[in-house]
Parts: C-alpha cells; sequence; structure tokens
C-alpha cells in the first residue's frame, strides 16, 4: 500500500502504461504472485495451442467489447491526448517499426520463440519442484 502522505513518481504514458510507480510497483507484485501460483498449482498444465485458443478468444471479446463501448460512448482516441503528446507518440512508434524494418536480424519464426518459451518455463518448472522436493 503506497504512503498516502507521499507524492506519487509520475510515469510518462509514452513510456509505461502505468500512471504512476506506485502503480507499476503493485501490478508487478500482483503478477509475479500469479505466476507464483501457477508454478505452485500440482493439477495438470495446459497445452501452449490452447492456453493460446483461450487467449486469443479472450482477446477478441475484450476487443469487440471494448469497440463497441467506445462507439457507444463516442470515444475518439486522439481527443485523449494532447496533440504534443499525440505527436512524440507517433513520431516514436514510427521509428521503432522503422527500425524493426530495417532491421537485418533474420525474423525468428513463431513456433520457434513458443518452443524457447516452453522451455523456460519446463526449466523454471523443474528448478521450482527441486526446492520443493
Amino acid at each position: 500500500m503506497t504512503d498516502p502522505k507521499k507524492q506519487p513518481t509520475k510515469l510518462d504514458p509514452i513510456i509505461s502504461e502505468f500512471a504512476t510507480q506506485e502503480e507499476a510497483d503493485e501490478y508487478d507484485a500482483w503478477f509475479r504472485q500469479k505466476v507464483q501460483d501457477a508454478l505452485d498449482n500440482p493439477g495438470p498444465g495446459i497445452p501452449h495451442s490452447e492456453a493460446m485458443a483461450r487467449i486469443r478468444e479472450t482477446i477478441e471479446r475484450a476487443a469487440a467489447r471494448g469497440l463497441a463501448e467506445r462507439e457507444q460512448a463516442g470515444f475518439d482516441p486522439a481527443a485523449d491526448r494532447a496533440p504534443e503528446e499525440a505527436r512524440d507518440y507517433d513520431a516514436w512508434l514510427d521509428r521503432e517499426i522503422e527500425e524493426s524494418l530495417n532491421d537485418p536480424r533474420p525474423s525468428i519464426p513463431h513456433e520457434q520463440v513458443a518452443r524457447e518459451v516452453d522451455e523456460i518455463i519446463r526449466a523454471a518448472r523443474e528448478r521450482h519442484q527441486r526446492k520443493a522436493d
């Protein structure tokens, strides 16, 4: 819990999705606990393909719901930003995209990334299991 007397450390909205460092720290602690709870769960794991299908479905539902709510409310994303902030963000995003497109390194196929992430998760589970034993 944050100290109500202490002024929160504000974060740049271009760099962070959180308004303050305190919010970011609280989310980080929550997320780390969720990961630990999942690692501690003795039940069977969910196959990667099933997890990805669930995630895609959740994202699609949330996006559809959010879009419908925004349209109904007359939401204009550009109206939420000061013009200079929007220009700065657009310029930053353009640079990032250009840099990515010009990167001479070969792209990494999704399947390879998924295998590598699965290996990282498997190794973490093994380390965790050794600690528990």
